[in-house]
């Protein structure tokens, strides 16, 4: 399975996730692309995998 997200995909999921967690009303509207995003991706073994993009950039993951 291919999953692709986009810079404002992954700023509107963690906003979600925020709210819903700590009950807040958090708005990343203004979050801007000259920002960097990094993603660490842990397995089940302890592996970390750092991704870091921008506005306009995409990250693929690829599930087995």
């Amino acid at each position: 399975m291919k999953i692709e997200l986009y810079h404002r995909d992954v700023v509107c999921a963690l906003q979600k996730h925020i709210n819903e967690k700590l009950g807040i009303e958090l708005d990343l509207d203004d979050f801007k692309g000259d920002r960097d995003t990094v993603i660490n991706l842990v397995t089940n073994c302890g592996e970390v995998d750092h991704h870091q993009f921008r506005e306009g950039d995409s990250i693929i993951f690829y599930l087995n």
